[in-house]
């Protein structure tokens, strides 16, 4: 096991990396790719606003972490949309032509089940409405349905837990996996943003509500060898603290559909056909001057 605790998410990536590489439990050839590994790692960033970092050895990719966030916040899951971005995606999409690691889709669009008709959101949201103090407010990723033989996109995210407390909403969340290159960075920005939208609309009837601390829960905590000399080289550089500007409009109202700005991204996205860099250049404009426009009155 291993507790990291610090204020941004910059520093406790840049402690778990360096870990990662020097501190291993395991090494091991997982889906004959070899990897070093910690099992059942704590991760808690006590200023989930600082939910990015920069580093002269590798560029932040905003550009993909816009176009997920894009993806995720709209309900989605075709590979469609998200392999414009990274054609990675194409290789674990089903017959449909459908990813399962679509969390926004899970999360916003999906019923709970066939008797249920809220959504994960929604129950938890509304969890958290009629009791302050309750412990039921989570919402599930990885479900029955991603439990199949063949299976090529097995949900690495299995829930997440909002408690307020002290007038602050807290969130942990439980991977069974997480890789450190290409997931962890991807994925904290969007449990950060989760966090604060939760925090949105809940500000009607808390309105003195605070951002708590974001919590992780890894599984398997891992690093892949074709990503060793990257992790030396980005230790070696620095990483330092950075951020999506603070959420100050929302992204999904209270049912999880999406906002109006999200929705004329979308737009733009399904007009052109071609994923051009002069498009990819728009959208990054778009999603951090719109929809992620800081609030300057503070």
């Amino acid at each position: 096991m291993k507790i990291i605790s610090g204020h941004s998410f910059s520093y406790v990536y840049k402690k778990l990396l360096d870990s990662l590489l020097y501190e291993f439990e395991y090494e091991n050839s997982a889906r004959n790719k070899q990897t070093r590994e910690i099992l059942d790692v704590i991760l808690t960033i006590e200023n989930p606003l600082s939910n990015i970092f920069s580093c002269s050895a590798r560029e932040f990719p905003y550009n993909y972490l816009a176009g997920e966030l894009i993806w995720y916040f709209m309900g989605r899951r075709d590979v469609h949309f998200i392999s414009r971005y990274s054609k990675f995606w194409q290789k674990l999409a089903d017959s449909d032509g459908n990813l399962n690691s679509a969390y926004g889709y899970l999360l916003f669009q999906k019923p709970i089940s066939d008797k249920h008709t809220q959504t994960q959101w929604m129950w938890a949201l509304d969890s958290l409405i009629r009791d302050k103090d309750t412990r039921q407010a989570i919402i599930r990723y990885n479900n029955n349905d991603h439990q199949y033989e063949g299976n090529k996109d097995f949900v690495c995210t299995l829930i997440s837990h909002f408690f307020i407390r002290d007038n602050e909403l807290h969130m942990t969340t439980q991977m069974r996996s997480s890789d450190i290159v290409r997931g962890l960075t991807f994925d904290f920005p969007f449990f950060s943003l989760l966090q604060q939208q939760m925090r949105n609309h809940l500000l009607p009837t808390y309105p003195e509500l605070k951002i708590g601390y974001n919590r992780l829960i890894l599984g398997s905590s891992h690093i892949y060898s074709e990503h060793y000399n990257l992790a030396k080289e980005m230790l070696d550089a620095g990483i330092f603290d950075s951020n999506i500007p603070e959420l100050s409009s929302n992204l999904i109202d209270n049912n999880g559909n999406p906002s109006d700005v999200l929705k004329e991204i979308e737009k733009r996205v399904e007009q052109n056909r071609k994923m051009t860099t002069q498009l990819i250049d728009q959208l990054h404009n778009w999603i951090y001057n719109n929809a992620f426009q800081s609030n300057k009155t503070k």
